[in-house]
């Protein structure tokens, strides 16, 4: 099958059950379903695309609450780095203001909620992850800077306790503080980190335009996710979207 032909098919579907899909979330959910369409918009010149998009962005903003889960795979973290990727892509234009309810909900799932533990998907290093992408808008941000220093401190607190696998994630979250020199990384967790790496990473997710079983809509494994690699292999947007998976 051309890609061409593969890309529509996805649209097609997408289109008859990406409102139908309950998750809100950016890897399973609403958010990851919006951007392929953002891009498939601008890739095909058809606003109705576009329009779509919001209508899940729409959707999904309903389904959230104050107290809404918090974590990256299902919840607000992914969710507010999607709409910093949407932004950074100039499909939407929001002012600071519209992240105060996501800010007000990671800065007490960071400082507040139990831990759950310190995976990517599911903990600390997923919230690290949203105010990342918090950071990388506004560096003065002293909400984002504190929260991303508590959360060294609590993998540092808590570093005789993580699995290889929470290492691995702490790895990739101390990569993407690079671009704040000013927070310092204890380097015995810098050290155990790369040795997580070299131990031995997880399956890659990020290559989804392969021959691998669609099971959902979203981007981990959906048909969102396998859209956007044939977007990327089209050359019609960067890969830069795969540092969610």
């Amino acid at each position: 099958m051309e890609k061409e032909e593969e890309l529509s098919l996805i649209s097609n579907q997408l289109l008859l059950n990406g409102t139908l899909t309950k998750c809100p979330s950016l890897l399973h959910g609403k958010m990851g379903i919006s951007i392929f369409f953002f891009h498939y918009a601008r890739y095909v010149q058809d606003d109705l695309y576009s329009e779509y998009a919001m209508d899940l962005i729409r959707g999904l903003l309903e389904q959230l609450h104050a107290n809404y889960r918090a974590d990256y795979e299902k919840g607000i973290a992914g969710i507010g780095v999607g709409f910093s990727y949407l932004l950074e892509k100039r499909f939407l234009d929001l002012e600071e203001e519209a992240f105060d309810d996501f800010d007000e909900r990671m800065y007490r799932a960071v400082w507040y909620d139990p831990c759950p533990n310190f995976s990517r998907y599911e903990g600390m290093c997923g919230y690290g992850e949203y105010w990342l992408a918090r950071l990388r808008r506004n560096f003065s941000s002293k909400r984002a800077l504190d929260s991303l220093s508590q959360i060294v401190e609590r993998i540092e607190m808590a570093s005789e306790e993580l699995d290889w696998d929470e290492w691995q994630d702490a790895y990739r979250f101390f990569q993407g503080l690079r671009v704040c020199p000013a927070l310092n990384i204890p380097p015995v967790l810098l050290k155990r980190s790369a040795l997580a790496m070299e131990h031995g990473s997880r399956e890659d997710n990020s290559d989804l335009s392969q021959a691998k079983e669609t099971v959902s809509m979203g981007l981990l494994s959906g048909y969102a996710g396998k859209g956007l690699a044939l977007l990327t292999e089209l050359g019609a947007m960067d890969s830069s979207w795969k540092t969610f998976i």
